[in-house]
This record gives structure tokens, C-alpha cells and sequence, in this order.
């Protein structure tokens, strides 16, 4: 049979959440970092009400900063009788425990009838804005308060209390030397994309506080970060569970994001299944494909069927894998020579035909 682009005229949306798919919370940013647990959980009852589900960034800080986020985001599903997923699920080898508890906060609350899953990036490197190392009460008020304070010295002097007292002032993996800076538009700036805080510290002689501030400033609070995230062995072990997910948390900013965004698909195909065996290859693209669909209540993608969306990646399993690397993070993989969105060719022959066939999905509509 042939698979054929729809028509997108008849769409229409009539789902109660207005095309949404569930209530989705950043808990380490604001305005998300000031909702507390009870207020999350009648959120999440009204949104279970509606048939969506509760999918989370955790807060990281919370409690004992290993299992106590992933407490809270389990027990906000569980106050709102409401599906959870939790995303970016990852293990740092600073964190005071092992993969194995975090999985075992999973499976007890699956036991109890929770619906729980989560996703993972396949790579050692994170990303975000710079700013999430500074404490959340500098952006309460919106961003002029925030500017006011960034160049505020007695508020630098309190930042500084904190951050020592959350240990982030040493260098190291928890420290401040090793991230990553990029996605500067001040011409001052540019030699410094791609290089570390500690390589600009080292060479400007600035407080690492007041280095961060005025960064911030210059840049109107845009700076990106990249820093080691989580280890690989025990990302392996999370992809093995049966409510395991793949995302790529892109950040598609600056010349030196983490390579997770061009490469966390091909590397699971090429690494994760090829080579390190850690599931079969029906099963990785299952968790990419069809169970992610199906988390969702996508009823026509995620599988190869008569009458789905013509959404087909072909590639090579013996060559497909990912180039993309912490010193050269915007390549494009190996092994996928053939893209197809909605019906319309988008890699063809390894090559981008510059067609933009993509649309966002609503939750009810004709997706």
C-alpha cells in the first residue's frame, strides 16, 4: 500500500485541553520553581480530569538533591491520580546514592498502580542557561528585578554565601571551572564561545560570581551553558527499563551546544544497540517511535501502518551513528540517508532538501 501525506484543511481540535497533551512544569526554573507540591498536585487532578498528563523537569534541589525531586514529582502525580513522566532521567556520579534507587522509586510506584515513565539523553553532557547556577529568588519579579540585582555588590556578596554553602565554588565536576559558555552576540564575547568558565576566570582574574553577573548582564541573560552530566553506565542501565523514553533536551543555541542535540538518537542506534547491546534494535526504536506516540495519545505516528502519518527515518544498522562530539557538537550522523516528514522527503540521499513539511501537534486533533 502507499502512505500518503494527509490533507491538514479538515484538522480541527476538540479535545477539552485545547490541544494540549498535559501540564508540563520546569521546576528549577521560574515562574515553575515557586509552585509547590500541594499547588502541583491539584494542577495535576485537574489535568487527569482532562485525560492529559504530568510531565516534569524535577527540582533538582529539593531535600537530599538525589531521590527526594523524584519523590516529589511521583507524589504530584499521585496527589492528581494522574500519569507522570519525568524527563531527562539521569545519575551523576556525585549523586549520595545509586541507579538503582532511582529505579526503585520507579518500579514501587508502577507496583502501586502509578502510571510512571521517564525519558533520557544518551550523552555525559548537559545543557541549559547560565543563569540556573545563580538561586531562584534573584528572578522573582520578572527580569528587571533580575538585572537590578545581578548588578547589585551586596546581593553578589549573599550569592556567594550560598553557592559556598552548596559547594559549588571548588573546581571540579561540581564547581564552576568546568562549564562551558557559548551563545555570545557581544563581539567582546566571541573568542570565549565554546570555552570554559574556568579558562575566562583564569585569564580575566574576575570573582567567579562577579564574572557570572556581568556575563549575564552583557549578554541580556542569554548565555548557555554545557557541563558534565550524567555518567554512562548507569544511562545504559535507565534505557533497559520498559518505561524508558528517548529525548534529546536540545538546546539549539550558540556554536558549542551539547552534542546531545545533534546526536542522541544515531548514538543509541549506533552505540547503545550496535555495539554495547544494551537492548535490541525493535526495542530501541519502539521507545523512540511507538511508545512515545502512545505516551502521548498520538493514535496515527509513531508506527509503519496503513493510514499513519508518513513520518519513515531510514537507516543503516550497521553504519548509522552519531559524529557529533563535545569539540565539534553541530555534526549531523552517519547512516541515515533517508528522512521523510509528513510524506515529504527531507534528507534525501544523506542530503537536506530544505523542505520544512514539520507541524506542532495538538492533543484531539487530526495529528
Amino acid at each position: 500500500y502507499e502512505i500518503r501525506p494527509r490533507d491538514w484543511s479538515s484538522d480541527v481540535c476538540s479535545s477539552d485541553l485545547a490541544g494540549a497533551f498535559g501540564l508540563s512544569t520546569g521546576l528549577d526554573y521560574p515562574p515553575g520553581a515557586y509552585a509547590t507540591t500541594e499547588e502541583l498536585g491539584e494542577l495535576a487532578e485537574e489535568t487527569a480530569r482532562l485525560g492529559g498528563i504530568y510531565h516534569t523537569h524535577i527540582r533538582y534541589a529539593l531535600g537530599d538533591r538525589f531521590l527526594d525531586p523524584f519523590r516529589e514529582a511521583i507524589e504530584i502525580g499521585r496527589l492528581g491520580g494522574c500519569p507522570v513522566h519525568i524527563t531527562h532521567f539521569y545519575h551523576r556520579t556525585t549523586f549520595p546514592g545509586t541507579p538503582e534507587q532511582m529505579l526503585a522509586l520507579v518500579d514501587d510506584a508502577r507496583r502501586e498502580g502509578l502510571d510512571v515513565s521517564f525519558d533520557l539523553y544518551p550523552y555525559e553532557w548537559a545543557s541549559t542557561r547560565l543563569l540556573i547556577m545563580l538561586p531562584t529568588w534573584l528572578q522573582a519579579g520578572g527580569v528587571d528585578r533580575l538585572r537590578e540585582r545581578l548588578a547589585d555588590r551586596a546581593i553578589r556578596e549573599r550569592i556567594r554565601d550560598e553557592m559556598r554553602a552548596r559547594g559549588v565554588m571548588f573546581a571540579g565536576e561540581r564547581g564552576l571551572h568546568d562549564v562551558r559558555l557559548g551563545y555570545f552576540s557581544r563581539p567582546q564575547h566571541a573568542a570565549w564561545e565554546g570555552r570554559t568558565l574556568g579558562e575566562y576566570l583564569e585569564a580575566t582574574g574576575i570573582d567567579p560570581v562577579d564574572a557570572i553577573c556581568e556575563l549575564l548582564l552583557a549578554e541580556d541573560l542569554r548565555v548557555n551553558q554545557v557541563t558534565p552530566g550524567p555518567n554512562r553506565p548507569s544511562t545504559l542501565r535507565f534505557f533497559r527499563h520498559p518505561g524508558a523514553m528517548v529525548g534529546t533536551d536540545s538546546v539549539l543555541i550558540g556554536a558549542k551546544p551539547s552534542p546531545r542535540t545533534y546526536g542522541s538518537f544515531p548514538r543509541i542506534l549506533g552505540e547503545f544497540v550496535r555495539e554495547e547491546r544494551a537492548v535490541s534494535l525493535e526495542a530501541a526504536v519502539h521507545r523512540m517511535t511507538g511508545l512515545a506516540a502512545d505516551r502521548l495519545g498520538l493514535r496515527d505516528r509513531g508506527r509503519l501502518v496503513e493510514g499513519a502519518w508518513a513520518d519513515l527515518v531510514v537507516f543503516d544498522p550497521a553504519t548509522v551513528r552519531s559524529l557529533a562530539t563535545y569539540d565539534d557538537p553541530c555534526r549531523f550522523p552517519a547512516g541515515i540517508p533517508y528522512v521523510i516528514v509528513n510524506g515529504v522527503p527531507v534528507i534525501d540521499g544523506g542530503e537536506h532538501t530544505g523542505a520544512t513539511p514539520g507541524r506542532a501537534l495538538r492533543r484531539g486533533a487530526a495529528a
